[in-house]
């Protein structure tokens, strides 16, 4: 299993979303890091994201590319890693 793989079956989408910061209430809202959000739009679940202002949406290694800004994730293994610790 590649480092990707590791990651996406280790940790959740709400996990990743907490542990960069982002505070997910019980409901699984939160305000979303990828636009300047005042209302809770942003809908966490284990296994995807989804923001229903700016419409970012994806598993957990895509929170983690749009979170540090990169197109693709694959190309920075180091911030990818970073989930699992």
């Amino acid at each position: 299993m590649n480092l990707f793989q590791n990651v996406k079956y280790g940790v959740n989408c709400r996990e990743a979303a907490e542990r960069y910061g982002v505070s997910v209430n019980r409901q699984g809202k939160a305000l979303c890091p990828f636009h300047n959000d005042r209302h809770p739009s942003l809908y966490v679940a284990d296994d995807h994201y989804y923001c229903f202002a700016c419409g970012a949406h994806g598993d957990v290694i895509g929170f983690a590319a749009n979170f540090f800004w990169f197109a693709d994730l694959r190309s920075r293994p180091a911030a990818c890693s970073r989930l699992r610790h």
